[in-house]
C-alpha cells in the first residue's frame, strides 16, 4: 500500500488495469507454460505462476530482471533479460504468452509477433494488450516511448500474424460495494451489473475503452475471455483520485493567489513607473523653463552691455564734436 501511494493516479490506474489482466489471464495458465513479456518486477509472473506449470518472466531491461530474480524468487519462474526483436527461447516451448504494454513500445512490433508466434505451441494463445495513445498522461510501467497505435492499426497488426483474434476493451468505472465489517474476506461478492441500452452502448465504441485486449491464437477458436470486475479493496483507487482532484483544486487555489499578489504587485511597479514619468515630465519642463529664463537673463545683460557701449560711444562722440568746435 505504501508503495502504491507513492503513485499519481494515471500511474496507479494503469497498475490497477494491469493486474486486473494478470488475474484474467491466471485462468489460462492453469498447468501450462506461461511467458510474461516485459515483466518488470516479476508482480504480474508469480500470479501467473501460482497456476502455472512454469513462467518464463522476460524484460529487456537487464536492471529490472536482476532485481526481480533477487526479490521475487518462485521456484517457478525463470527470469531472461534480452531484446523483443529476437526471443532467447526455442520454437513452440509455451502455451500461453501474455504481452501488456509492449507493441506500442518497440521498434519493430511485426517482429515481435513473429517471434510470438515462432515460441507459441500450436494450441497456444497470445494475449496482448496495447494502451490508448491518449489514456493516461504518462507511461505507468515502461520508460519507453508510447507509439500512437489506434484499434485499427492494432487489429490490422495482430491478424497479420495471427488467423483468430478476439478483440476486447478494458476501461475503468466508479462502483459501490457493501462487504461485512468484521469479517471483510468472507464469502462472494455478488456483482450487479446495470448495462447501457443498447443505442447509447452502440454510439459508444471504442472510445470508452483506456486499453485494448486481444486474445491470439493460432489453431482452432480459443475460449473466449469471460467479461470480468476487479476490485482491490485494498486500494482506494476513487479516493486517490479524489484525493489528486482536491490537491489540483488547492494548488489551482494558490497559484490563483500567488497570481492575484503578483497581479497586484505589478499594477502597483506600473503605477510607480507613471508617477516618475510624469516627475520626469515635470522636471524637464522645470530644466527648459529654466533655460529660457536664464536665456532671458543673458540676452537682457548682453542688452545691457550693448546700451551701456553705445553710451560711451555717444559720449566720445560728443567729446570729439566739442573739441573740434573748440579747434575751428
Amino acid at each position: 500500500m505504501e508503495a502504491q501511494r507513492t503513485l499519481s493516479s494515471p500511474a496507479r490506474m494503469a497498475r490497477y488495469e494491469r493486474l486486473h489482466r494478470y488475474l484474467l489471464c491466471s485462468g489460462l495458465a492453469e498447468a501450462r507454460d506461461v511467458l510474461d513479456l516485459a515483466g518488470g518486477d516479476a508482480s504480474g509472473s508469480v500470479l501467473l505462476a501460482r497456476r502455472a506449470r512454469s513462467v518464463v518472466s522476460y524484460d529487456s531491461d537487464r536492471a529490472a530482471v536482476a532485481a526481480a530474480r533477487h526479490a521475487c524468487y518462485h521456484r517457478n519462474v525463470r527470469f531472461i533479460a534480452g531484446g523483443y526483436a529476437q526471443l532467447p527461447l526455442a520454437d513452440a516451448c509455451v502455451d500461453v504468452i501474455t504481452s501488456f504494454g509492449v507493441i506500442e513500445r518497440v521498434n519493430e512490433p511485426d517482429a515481435l509477433l513473429s517471434e510470438l508466434r515462432r515460441v507459441l505451441r500450436p494450441d497456444g494463445v497470445v494475449i496482448v494488450s496495447v494502451q490508448r495513445y491518449d489514456a493516461y498522461d504518462a507511461p505507468a510501467y515502461v520508460d519507453a516511448p508510447v507509439r500512437e497505435m489506434p484499434f485499427d492499426r492494432f487489429t490490422a497488426l495482430l491478424q497479420r500474424h495471427f488467423p483468430q483474434v478476439a478483440l476486447y476493451g478494458q476501461g475503468l468505472a466508479a462502483a459501490s460495494f457493501v462487504v461485512a465489517l468484521d469479517e471483510p474476506a468472507a464469502g462472494p461478492i455478488d456483482p450487479y451489473l446495470v448495462q447501457y441500452d443498447p443505442a447509447r452502448r452502440a454510439t459508444l465504441g471504442t472510445t470508452w475503452a483506456t486499453t485494448f485486449v486481444a486474445m491470439c491464437s493460432v489453431g482452432a477458436d480459443a475460449p473466449p475471455l469471460p467479461g470480468s470486475v476487479f476490485l482491490d479493496l485494498g486500494d482506494d483507487l476513487l479516493a486517490a483520485i479524489q484525493e489528486d482532484a482536491i490537491h489540483a483544486l488547492a494548488e489551482t487555489a494558490w497559484s490563483r493567489r500567488a497570481l492575484h499578489d503578483e497581479t497586484n504587485a505589478v499594477e502597483a511597479l506600473v503605477a510607480e513607473r507613471d508617477r516618475l514619468r510624469e516627475r520626469v515630465t515635470a522636471l524637464h519642463r522645470e530644466v527648459v523653463e529654466a533655460r529660457s529664463q536664464r536665456d532671458l537673463a543673458s540676452a537682457q545683460r548682453a542688452v545691457e552691455r550693448a546700451d551701456a557701449e553705445a553710451a560711451r560711444t555717444m559720449a566720445a562722440l560728443a567729446s570729439r564734436a566739442r573739441t573740434s568746435r573748440r579747434s575751428s
